[in-house]
């Protein structure tokens, strides 16, 4: 079952805390043949059940140290579940802010800078590829026009990932590294992938570029027991 493009939209996600997005105890709209219905957290919709822990680093300019965000799903035994997220970020008093989970309403929408003017990124061109497995190695070209050239395979958190860098269409601008779970299982268990590094460039001297880190994301801990 597919859900990248459920937050594909919303890329920019990863500079606040994850859990400022928290969807637990959502129904989704498909049920599988046992009946269960599975619960959405992130947007994710691949849950059926289980134990499942994972915690990502989020990194931003913004951030004295990445801010760590951890979800927890603990079956009870009874067929409900005990859901648990929290978010630690470290920051300077002007900083500080007031919202739900922490998280300011500004902060729901962010812009990519560019030379003129701004745009925001998603990723909901890779949703073309989101069941399939993916080959060291290779390029694929997206419906938008632009592509996903994979790199080599290696390991997030002890999760096995294929390595690769995100070109968008419409933003030459960005660069998009990332690391996808090779698992299809996992794959759709995770609300974001494994590893995501933002960087943009605006134009220097005589049309130079100079790219600069926006942020990252690292899947540092994840348990899973079906």
């Amino acid at each position: 079952m597919k859900h990248w493009k459920t937050w594909g939209s919303l890329l920019m996600l990863c500079v606040i805390g994850l859990s400022g997005v928290v969807a637990i105890g959502q129904e989704t709209p498909e049920q599988n043949r046992d009946g269960f219905r599975g619960t959405a957290m992130f947007g994710a919709t691949g849950f059926n059940g289980g134990y499942l822990k994972y915690t990502y680093s989020v990194a931003s300019p913004a951030s004295i140290e990445p801010s760590i965000s951890t979800t927890e799903i603990l079956p009870l035994g009874d067929g409900t579940y005990q859901t648990s997220a929290s978010s630690t970020s470290f920051v300077t008093s002007d900083q500080v802010g007031l919202g739900l989970f922490g998280v300011s309403m500004f902060a729901l929408g962010v812009r990519i800078p560019t030379v003129n003017s701004g745009g925001t990124v998603d990723l909901s061109p890779l949703d073309s590829l989101a069941e399939e497995v993916l080959a060291p190695n290779h390029v694929y070209l997206l419906p938008d026009g632009g592509n996903l050239k994979t790199l080599e395979t290696g390991e997030v958190a002890d999760v096995d990932v294929v390595y690769g860098i995100y070109t968008h269409a419409d933003y030459d601008n960005v660069v998009i590294h990332l690391a996808i779970a090779s698992d299809l299982d996992i794959r759709n268990l995770l609300p974001m992938f494994p590893y995501m590094d933002f960087e943009y460039s605006t134009a220097g001297e005589a049309g130079e570029e100079h790219f600069m880190r926006f942020s990252a994301v690292e899947l540092v801990e994840f348990i899973w027991e079906p």
